[in-house]
């Protein structure tokens, strides 16, 4: 189904849990339970994730980060809404995980401008007209309070 206020698609089963004064050309798809732009704002939101312990039960556990959204640049499409306080909190998750990456993989260099792209992934910003990554997102594993393992990500679409 094509909603016409934003030309966006929607599944009609999500559209009974639109909430009321959309009227103003806010997109629908952003409240559809199957938008996978809006189900990765919804597990940024919940912080840090238990997934168990390691090594004499120190608690291991992951988190999905926003780049662009925690380091406050502007965004196309869906994102969480992070306050103040997360944005400061995970801006120093993302600085760590930017020691982890530098250290433990080879830089992405931009064949242009020989600029290292992994910064700028990281952070969810460009400097370059041409390149977008504002839907970037940073997957963290942690072993207590230490980032062992980072991924980058992409979010795309809808599922």
């Amino acid at each position: 189904l094509v909603v016409s206020a934003s030309g966006a698609w929607a599944h009609p089963s999500c559209i009974e849990q639109f909430p009321a004064g959309l009227e103003n050309g806010e997109p629908f798809d952003r409240y559809c339970d199957r938008n996978a732009l809006a189900a990765l704002a919804k597990v940024c939101l919940r912080g840090a994730t238990n997934i168990g312990s390691y090594a004499s039960d120190r608690r291991v556990s992951f988190q999905i980060i926003h780049a662009a959204a925690a380091t406050g640049r502007d965004i196309l499409g869906v994102a969480p809404r992070y306050t103040d306080a997360q944005k400061k909190s995970l801006r120093k998750i993302i600085s760590a995980a930017w020691v982890v990456v530098k250290d433990s993989y080879e830089e992405i260099w931009d064949s242009r401008t020989g600029v290292n792209l992994a910064p700028m992934m990281l952070q969810g910003v460009s400097d370059l007209p041409y390149l977008d990554f504002s839907g970037m997102f940073i997957a963290a594993l942690f072993i207590e309070s230490s980032i062992v393992s980072v991924a980058c990500f992409r979010g795309l679409g809808a599922v």
